[in-house]
């Protein structure tokens, strides 16, 4: 018994509710807020909320499950139909706010009030100018220090410095395919090939000076095109990445009802295992398991994509599900007299284990004997 009564304090601990605030007396607006952010249904944070027609809100999980046995608007009973629940990105957004910022906001506003209640001592606002004056003093002191400025000494930059952007000294003519020194090319050019020209150096051999002439115009040939072509290959890119961030948000897709009634148990096994979900049991229990997984999985449809749960996520919430579902389902009698016959001897010793018992009478009668050996005894012994 201990344990259970310490699990349920555990729970009990962990249950959130709006009126951990104080009230609007102390904290305006803050006790409002909290259960504005709660499903009528559930009375918890929402959890991937939707809206129906009439503009009310509520969890995904809560009004899918509602609405099959009422199709109306818990909260203004207004007729409505499962195909118009629409998504609140605004409040699914507001909600995770408000719980990384509610305890904060809770510990704020118990200090708060704490602190208006407490009384204040007249010493402590007496010494409270002289402690202002001696800060502003020392604020004083730091501030002039602080203020000095010291230039540091700088030096001129050389003015012959080389940059990674300067030409090389010669290059190869693009006409005559001659050395030229890179700033008379124009003029080697203008002369018809035949002015301007570079000598190579004695130690460097002609051919390789050519392939590196070669090579450097390839440089800058390259790197043009590459400043044309590069906007748009980073174009292309960004639109496959969009193209797979669009494919990634349009994948899941609501699972559409199923008419059961229509539909025979081979089918109904078919249906789950798409989903790798159990097979076994009877129709009604397939029935449930398919309508429940349903609803499990639209819900998280409708969660925002940072939120979502993964399928096995989802198929062990199905099993709790279940399990909870079968610790409070009723046992479906089809033949009374069937069912009868088959669970006779339980029947038998229930009845028996119901019927009252008169235990005073027994007792009286076993104590009746009893009692007459012990009034015999002293007339017994008078007569001795």
């Amino acid at each position: 018994m201990s344990s259970i009564a310490g699990n349920l304090l555990a729970t009990a601990s962990d249950i959130t509710d709006s009126s951990d605030f104080p009230g609007d007396a102390d904290a305006p607006g803050l006790r409002a807020l909290d259960d504005a952010l709660r499903c009528d249904i559930c009375r918890d944070f929402y959890d991937a909320p939707v809206s129906l027609s009439c503009g009310h809100t509520f969890c995904s999980v809560c009004i899918r499950s509602a609405l099959p046995i009422s199709a109306t608007c818990p909260t203004c009973r207004k007729a409505v139909a499962e195909s118009t629940l629409r998504r609140n990105v605004a409040v699914e957004a507001a909600v995770a706010t408000w719980q990384k910022a509610r305890s904060l906001i809770l510990r704020l506003a118990k200090e708060d009030i704490a602190r208006n209640t407490r009384p204040q001592s007249s010493s402590h606002t007496q010494r409270h100018p002289e402690e202002r004056s001696r800060k502003r003093k020392r604020s004083g002191s730091s501030v002039s220090v602080s203020d000095e400025i010291v230039i540091p000494s700088s030096s001129p930059v050389p003015s012959g410095s080389a940059t990674p952007d300067t030409l090389p000294d010669t290059v190869e003519c693009p006409i005559c395919q001659k050395t030229v020194l890179s700033k008379k090319i124009n003029m080697h050019i203008d002369s018809g090939c035949k002015r301007h020209l570079a000598e190579a150096p004695s130690g460097d051999d002609p051919t390789t000076m050519k392939g590196k002439q070669k090579q450097r115009w390839s440089e800058l040939f390259n790197a043009s095109n590459s400043a044309t072509t590069g906007g748009k290959n980073k174009d292309k890119a960004k639109g496959k990445l969009r193209a797979k961030e669009g494919e990634e948000d349009t994948e899941l897709n609501h699972i559409p009802k199923v008419a059961y009634d229509i539909h025979k148990q081979k089918r109904l096994v078919e249906l789950l295992s798409e989903w790798s979900l159990p097979t076994h049991g009877d129709r009604n229990t397939l029935i449930w398991r398919h309508s429940k997984w349903v609803v499990l999985y639209n819900a998280n449809v409708d969660r925002a994509p940072e939120n979502r749960r993964s399928l096995d996520q989802l198929r062990s919430e199905l099993r709790k599900a279940e399990e909870a579902e079968h610790k409070t389902r009723k046992e479906v009698v089809d033949d009374p007299v069937a069912y009868q016959r088959a669970n006779k001897d339980m029947f038998e010793k229930l009845t028996e284990a119901a019927r009252p018992r008169k235990p005073a009478k027994k007792q009286q009668l076993e104590r009746a004997p009893e009692s007459t050996v012990e009034s015999m005894q002293p007339e017994a012994d008078d007569g001795e």
